[in-house]
């Protein structure tokens, strides 16, 4: 059984594996009387994929401090979330936007970068994001709101050299597609 570091004040509502490393959506009860959805991470800290933490503790749940920092930043919780190989996906509340953070040296994290994030990204580009889901190298996401352009679409980015992303080709993506 995995213990959390408070099990009456915190409640896991989802859990999530990648390759080396687990992520859960636990709900918190704050001293301070607040509840909120937060994300703990354990396993692997390479490549950024449980944010900033203490190697020394990530053999155990622990909540992702600077994710929850940048979620308040914006004044949105996770709702859902995905791990992939070496990278992790949330959609927030209210506008249902992507974040991303770990391995992005595929255009996994859809930054448009290719850069490793312990830092947390949120996409704040597209909206309405229904479902995320993360493969080794690459994540997808449909989008259930917005305008008939986008509504009921699946995005994908990341590694594309098997064809993984459904795009009819073979190459890589930044940014979702």
């Amino acid at each position: 059984v995995i213990d959390f570091m408070n099990p009456a004040a915190e409640k896991p509502v989802s859990i999530a594996a990648g390759e080396t490393h687990s992520i859960a959506l636990v709900r918190v009860q704050r001293a301070d009387g607040r509840v909120e959805n937060c994300v703990h991470g354990w396993g692997n800290v390479g490549k950024g994929r449980l944010g900033r933490v203490d190697p020394l503790t990530s053999g155990a749940p622990r909540e992702i401090q600077n994710l929850t920092t940048m979620l308040r930043k914006y004044r949105v919780e996770l709702v859902s979330i995905a791990a992939g190989g070496q990278h992790n996906l949330g959609i927030t509340s209210g506008a249902h936007n992507i974040v991303s953070w770990g391995a992005g040296g595929f255009g996994q994290l859809g930054s448009g970068e290719i850069w490793d994030r312990e830092q947390p990204y949120i996409n704040l580009d597209l909206r309405g994001i229904l479902a995320v889901s993360a493969g080794r190298r690459h994540s997808l996401a449909i989008v259930s709101v917005g305008s008939s352009e986008i509504k009921g679409k699946l995005f994908a980015w990341g590694w594309g050299n098997w064809g993984e992303l459904g795009l009819g080709d073979t190459m890589c993506r930044l940014q979702p597609t």
